[in-house]
């Protein structure tokens, strides 16, 4: 029964292409020791949608097929969907990066803990829709730089970075980069405190938000814990209370006079 399904869906797919046809009979094997017979026809149609007539979508419909036993090991069909939804938007701008995209997904979703997959995932379509040519960067990337933060963090920190994105385009991944990296220098136990205020932040301005990570290091090393509680709050106040998400994203940024006096006026108390 299983024999007779695959080989009704390889003949399906031969009316679109031999290759595409030969790659899912090779993988199918494969893909059954991680799906049930019965979602056999939702993979094939996955890989069918890359394929758009050129050669080009068809190599890449028969790598979708390749990979799928490695990937469906490590992720859901539904996660592999999304993948394919990145990975199909990538061949409107350039089939060169879509065809990478897809060959490295299996060796990176291997490496992620598995807490991490799914909101690697999220934040990598964010990306993806804001800024094509990112995405090269954030697989390449994006995993050793989790690496700084916090394990049960990641997930927040990720989510927060997928909403950035989703909001200001293109400077999406160059603050994510920037925040992650930052976030690595501070002691893990300040993880937690500093994503709860980062997300206050980004309800009024997802870019003072990044910033305030960012400076987080810094600001750290000039004043004890319960200081930089302080100047955050005048930070935000900027933002809740003067409405200003310019002077705030300044602010936080440390291209602030206020921010300059305020972290004066704290570090110098006995």
């Amino acid at each position: 029964r299983v024999l007779f399904r695959s080989a009704r869906l390889g003949v399906d797919l031969s009316q679109r292409s031999s290759l595409m046809a030969a790659a899912f009979l090779k993988a199918t094997p494969g893909v059954l020791e991680s799906l049930p017979p019965e979602e056999l026809g939702a993979w094939s149609r996955q890989g069918d949608r890359l394929c758009r007539g050129n050669w080009k979508s068809i190599a890449l419909s028969s790598l979708y097929f390749q990979v799928s036993p490695a990937l469906l090991h490590n992720v859901s069909l539904e996660a592999v969907g999304r993948i394919v939804d990145i990975v199909d938007s990538l061949t409107e701008r350039s089939y060169e990066l879509a065809t990478t995209c897809l060959e490295t997904a299996p060796s990176i979703f291997a490496a992620l803990p598995v807490p991490d997959r799914e909101p690697f995932l999220r934040f990598a379509r964010a990306v993806a829709r804001a800024s094509w040519a990112d995405i090269r960067l954030y697989l390449e990337r994006g995993p050793r730089l989790l690496e700084g933060i916090a394990p049960g963090e990641r997930a927040r920190f990720l989510d927060l970075a997928a909403r950035v994105t989703g909001e200001v385009g293109r400077q999406g991944f160059p603050l994510f980069s920037d925040a992650a990296q930052s976030l690595g220098t501070v002691d893990a136990s300040w993880h937690p405190h500093l994503l709860s205020f980062a997300e206050r932040l980004a309800v009024g301005s997802p870019i003072a938000a990044m910033e305030y990570l960012k400076s987080a290091p810094f600001v750290a090393s000039r004043l004890t814990e319960a200081q930089m509680a302080l100047w955050a709050e005048a930070g935000a106040a900027i933002l809740t209370d003067e409405r200003n998400p310019e002077c705030a994203e300044a602010y936080f940024r440390l291209e602030s006079a206020r921010a300059e006096e305020m972290m004066a006026a704290l570090s110098a108390r006995v």
